[in-house]
């Protein structure tokens, strides 16, 4: 009953506000004359519609006096803006703990992502005497059947050297 009651009233207002459609106007026509209180009722909402048209809104500003009155805010302090919550220093202990921790631990992660591996190497003599320079520049000679393995970290300067047999 509500839905019926709130189309009509738009209808109604599209044909007051010369919106509405032929078939809108015929059906809103039948609708009046159905019964006495649904003319009652558009007769009614035609007055107000009328009324509403034919008022005219005028508002007046005083823009010099506003302009007043928000200078004489601003010079006695009244208009300040106050922060919700209260400034904090910049150098905060806190802060200056949480940027120390943050410049070693990418300190940290770009060591261990450019560090270099250690460089293995192998060298083996199965039937006749090898000679090899290693990667440290250093030169090995392994008699038969003998296998050497080289180890060697360029950051650390570090050599191991593992022999089976003779060299």
């Amino acid at each position: 009953m509500e839905d019926i009651q709130h189309d009509i009233e738009e209808l109604i207002g599209k044909v007051l506000a010369g919106e509405a459609t032929e078939a809108e106007h015929n059906y809103l026509l039948q609708w009046r004359m159905r019964s006495p209180d649904n003319e009652t009722y558009y007769k009614n909402l035609q007055e107000i519609f009328s009324k509403a048209a034919a008022t005219e809104v005028q508002i007046q500003f005083d823009s010099d006096a506003a302009w007043n009155k928000v200078k004489a805010k601003l010079h006695s302090g009244e208009g300040k803006v106050t922060p919700l919550y209260p400034p904090k220093s910049i150098f905060s202990p806190l802060r200056i703990a949480a940027g120390i921790i943050f410049i070693l631990g990418v300190t940290t992660l770009l060591y261990k992502l450019t560090e270099p591996t250690t460089q293995v190497y192998s060298l083996t003599a199965d039937l006749i005497v090898a000679q090899d320079t290693l990667p440290d520049g250093s030169t090995a000679y392994l008699n038969k059947r003998s296998a050497l393995q080289f180890e060697y970290n360029p950051r650390e300067k570090v050599r191991r050297v593992t022999l089976k047999g003779e060299a």
